[in-house]
Parts: C-alpha cells; sequence; structure tokens
C-alpha cells in the first residue's frame, strides 16, 4: 500500500469563456499485489509466471473521477542445452492510470530470442514482437471541462531484431584464499596469528 498528500494534479475549468488549466493537490492512494510462480522440471527447462493487481486513487479537488484498477500478466520460459539458452517472453496489460491524470492502453509484448556463450564470448539473437506491424498505444483523459483521446504507434514497441555481441574482460588482480593460522585457545578477545 501507497499513500501520498498534496499530489500536484491537473485540474481544468471554464472561467470567461476559456479554458483554465490549474494544479491542485489531491491524496493518492495505490493498492498493488504480485504473485510470481517458477516451475522448473529439471536443470534445462524453467518456466516464470507472474500476476500483478494494482489500484490507483486520487481524491482531491478534481474535475473528474480518476480511479483505475488494472493487471499485468507476464511469462517467461527458457530452455538451456550445453552453451545454447534460448528464451521466449510474454506481457498483457491493460489500461493503467498516468501520473498527469490520463489513461493509456499499452499493446501485448512478447518476444524470442536465443544465445550461445563460451568462456568470455555471448552472441545473442532475438526479436521482440515479431507479428505486431504497428504497436499501438491509446492515452485519453476525460474531464467535465476538458477532454482528449488520441492513439499513438510506437516503433520501438513494433516489430524489431537485434544481435549482441559481448566479451567479457577480466578485470582486477587474481587473489589466492590462505589458511591463517591462528591460536584460538588464548583467553584474550585479541587472536594473535602465529
Amino acid at each position: 500500500y501507497l499513500f501520498a498528500d498534496h499530489v500536484p494534479t491537473p485540474y481544468y475549468f471554464i472561467e470567461n469563456n476559456k479554458l483554465i488549466e490549474s494544479y491542485a493537490g489531491a491524496k493518492y492512494h495505490q493498492i498493488q499485489g504480485r504473485i510470481s510462480l517458477t516451475w522448473r522440471p529439471n536443470n534445462k527447462f524453467s518456466i516464470n509466471t507472474t500476476g500483478e493487481y494494482m489500484d490507483f486513487h486520487f481524491n482531491g479537488k478534481l474535475s473528474g473521477k480518476f480511479s483505475k484498477s488494472y493487471w499485468l500478466a507476464s511469462a517467461n520460459a527458457s530452455y538451456f542445452l550445453k552453451d545454447f539458452a534460448f528464451n521466449a517472453y510474454f506481457k498483457k496489460y491493460t489500461t493503467v492510470l498516468n501520473s498527469d491524470m490520463s489513461f493509456i492502453k499499452m499493446p501485448v509484448s512478447y518476444g524470442l530470442s536465443a544465445s550461445w556463450s563460451r568462456n568470455s564470448w555471448r552472441i545473442e539473437a532475438g526479436t521482440d514482437n515479431p507479428f505486431t506491424n504497428c504497436a499501438k498505444y491509446r492515452n485519453w483523459y476525460a474531464s467535465n471541462a476538458y477532454s482528449y483521446n488520441t492513439t499513438s504507434i510506437s516503433k520501438t514497441s513494433s516489430r524489431s531484431a537485434y544481435i549482441k555481441l559481448s566479451y567479457t574482460i577480466d578485470f582486477g588482480k587474481k587473489t589466492s584464499k590462505e589458511n591463517a593460522d591462528i591460536n584460538k585457545t588464548i583467553d584474550s578477545a585479541i587472536l594473535k596469528a602465529n
């Protein structure tokens, strides 16, 4: 649970046939719960699922009702075979209430990747949203005095592919552990090394 008081929130009203935007303090309440489950039948395969519930409320001098509940579901599956790793993920959002009191509906996100690593080398190839041509976001705000409803297309959330190549450099000085010869039979709080 999260509570905040005097959160600046936009407030619209009409005065002398003009739209006025002002800000008013509001009380913000957020309730959040999350559960995550992992199933790993063997050392080569695992599935992780997460479910999340969030509830937002703004109470104050506002020009409309601003509260929203939403669910988030995600899943991630991984398979390991010698030096190779294969991964698939899926995320589903519902409508979310932004801090500027507008609502946003986000598209589904999913992807696949494969990687190979040996010693200090790693190469990964993957794709995000391979079957989504145009990822659309819908954003809207509604009050008694002012409202808007927009749809935008995100190129970064649409279909894409990538290749990553990395090499890890081992920094630092190599150290070895030594067994210290400590006399523990002394009747003192100070340990003396031989």
